[in-house]
């Protein structure tokens, strides 16, 4: 949050990126944009640009060359690795899930992520729909919510196939795709660990695509599950010094559901 004179107050980052930046012409896509960074100081990048141009290297636990969110001991970690093995998280003050802090309320009790959505997420009656929902963008100062954007205004003619679809993604210069062209541009490369043509799922330290199954079987992060002890994919954190095994989270989840269960038969009257 900070001043700003042209309003006569406060507006958070996200707000003045939107509105009230100077807008500048982004040197990859071209289009004018709120420029997030300068390099050599005469060339501006718009954020979608300079992460996926400039700010791009292999992470150190998924070994993918992606955008990268944080530096570890000088290492590289990207924004999905470090959401979900190295942020901080605690417990919510709305559900007593231990999860990433989305808010904080006045009184300073974290709120995660779901119940900030659930509950804080600031609402506003759409423009066309006329429901009070979350805003996903605004059209000539007049809020839109999600369903309104994807169905009305995230619509062009795809620069593929040429038929007139949601927008699923845009080429380096901009130009829309539809999600099926999106998709099928991923065209299939000799995987480097077992040779085959598949579609990449990630790329080996050395840069060499991967396709899906021998990224799983060799290349995906492996963690000491706390109940097991086992040294496996973690696919769950329930607080901050737990780490869950696909087999032993699904353990626990079947335990939790049964004791809900019995609970529940043991309460009805008879």
């Amino acid at each position: 949050m900070f001043w700003n004179n042209q309003v006569d107050g406060i507006v958070c980052h996200n707000c003045y990126m939107r509105d009230l930046a100077p807008k500048h012409e982004c040197t990859s896509c071209g289009i004018r944009k709120a420029v997030h960074r300068w390099v050599r100081a005469d060339r501006p990048y718009c954020r979608t640009c300079y992460g996926r141009e400039v700010n791009v290297a292999p992470c150190q636990y998924c070994h993918r060359r992606r955008t990268i969110a944080r530096r570890e001991h000088g290492r590289s970690v990207c924004d999905s690795c470090y959401r979900r093995l190295l942020q901080p998280r605690q417990q919510c003050s709305q559900c007593d899930a231990v999860g990433i802090v989305a808010y904080f309320t006045k009184t300073g009790d974290p709120v995660c992520q779901t119940c900030y959505g659930k509950k804080f997420r600031p609402r506003e009656r759409c423009s066309l729909c006329n429901q009070r929902r979350i805003v996903k963008t605004r059209v000539d100062e007049l809020p839109v919510c999600h369903a309104c954007y994807s169905r009305h205004i995230n619509l062009a003619q795809c620069s593929r196939c040429g038929q007139f679809r949601t927008v699923g993604a845009r080429t380096g210069r901009g130009a829309p795709l539809c999600r099926a062209c999106h998709e099928s541009r991923r065209e299939p490369e000799p995987c480097a660990l077992c040779g085959e043509s598949k579609r990449v799922h990630g790329k080996t330290a050395l840069g060499e695509p991967v396709c899906g199954p021998c990224y799983m079987r060799h290349l995906q992060p492996r963690f000491r599950c706390t109940d097991c002890g086992n040294v496996r994919i973690i696919v769950s954190r329930p607080s901050k010094n737990t780490a869950l095994c696909s087999k032993c989270y699904q353990r626990r989840k079947y335990s939790s559901l049964e004791s809900t269960s019995r609970a529940g038969l043991g309460s009805e009257p008879v």
